[in-house]
Parts: structure tokens; sequence; C-alpha cells
């Protein structure tokens, strides 16, 4: 789903929700909400329909990429790095890194980044 899709989905469920709050009215009188709790299910609906908002953010909140971060495309998921002719190893012991095509490499392990020439 795309992320027009998702604010739409994200919209639609604050309507719901709205129109919830507004049109749906606990109608228990007082005695029975004192005797045996609310029967008339006002607060389920209001509960779900707040359920369904949360997971349509979330959901929304998952795709967008957090600011400031720069988007990295990998060039190879698997490198083994030579630095001077030896094989270069991170700092977790791990010898596996993702290749980058700005020229950054990840440790496959631990996810620390080093820069490459």
């Amino acid at each position: 789903m795309g992320l027009r899709e998702q604010a739409r989905a994200v919209i639609k469920a604050r309507e719901a929700y709205d129109e919830t709050l507004i049109h749906t009215k606990c109608v228990c009188s007082t005695m029975t909400l004192q005797r045996d709790g609310c029967q008339c299910d006002y607060r389920s609906l209001v509960a779900r329909a707040k359920a369904d908002l949360d997971l349509a953010v979330q959901n929304l909140a998952e795709d967008v990429d957090p600011p400031g971060e720069p988007t990295l495309i990998i060039d190879d998921p698997a490198v083994i790095l030579k630095v001077a002719g030896k094989y270069f190893r991170c700092s977790c012991g791990a010898n596996v890194f993702r290749r980058f095509t700005n020229g950054q490499y990840q440790c496959n392990a631990c996810k620390t980044l080093y820069e490459g020439e």
C-alpha cells in the first residue's frame, strides 16, 4: 500500500472514530450502570474505533523514513573486504558487509557503518 493510500486510511479511521464519539452514546440508566455495568457496548465501540485509528497511524509511521537520515541503496548485500592485502573484520568480529551506492559499507552483524574508497 502506497503512502497516499495509507494517509487516506488514517483519515478514514479518524473520521470513523469521530463519528463513533459523536453519534454513539451510552443509553444505560444510572441504576443499570451501578448494578450491572454498561450493557450497551458503548465503550467497546469506542475502543475498537480508537484501535483502528492507532493501527492506521502506526502503519503510516512505519513506512515514512525518519527525517534527516539518508536513504541508503544496497549495491551488494554480501562483500568481504580487504584492507592492505588482509581481510578486514568489524569490531564485533564479523567479516561480511553490505556495500551501498554512496561508498559506505555496513557490517551485516552489528550494523556499524564504514567509509570506503
